[in-house]
């Protein structure tokens, strides 16, 4: 069956919960802190109101989603958006469904009038990789992002 990006809707929330639960225990950086489901449905629930979040959907189950926000600019009246969090099952990597979600992402962007998209990668999970395929999407390095952990 072909690949489904659809926004979330709230019989996705279970597995949306364990998928984010997934990528905090992937991650060498997120790993380290207390994953929190009530803080989490919260967080789906508010984006999934504001239309923020998306589901790539593959024989009827979830394999991936993209969670972001509009935002005004903090210096400026100009809307932002940005990601707060993407992720694709193992086996779905390296397929279309982290291109077909950022596009999603970018045209709910659009439609909210946001007038620059800014993405990262704060995982710490294939940085390098997710990098280049932003880039191949038109995007190009702005800012890095540094941590001091274990303080």
């Amino acid at each position: 069956m072909a690949l489904e990006i659809r926004p979330a809707q709230e019989a996705d929330f279970d597995r949306l919960l364990l998928l984010a639960a997934m990528m905090v225990s992937e991650s060498p950086r997120y790993a380290r802190h207390a994953f929190s489901v009530d803080k989490a449905r919260n967080l789906f629930g508010v984006l999934m109101q504001r239309g923020g979040l998306f589901c790539a959907v593959k024989d009827s189950e979830i394999v991936g989603f993209f969670a972001g926000i509009v935002a005004e600019n903090f210096l400026s009246p100009d809307l932002i958006a940005s990601d707060i969090g993407v992720f694709i099952v193992p086996e779905q990597r390296g397929g279309s469904a982290f291109v077909r979600l950022v596009k999603a992402f970018e045209e709910w962007a659009v439609s909210q009038g946001a007038r620059e998209i800014s993405l990262g990668v704060s995982t710490q999970v294939q940085t390098e990789q997710t990098v280049r395929m932003y880039e191949r999407l038109g995007y190009t390095m702005a800012s890095f992002g540094l941590i001091k952990a274990g303080i």
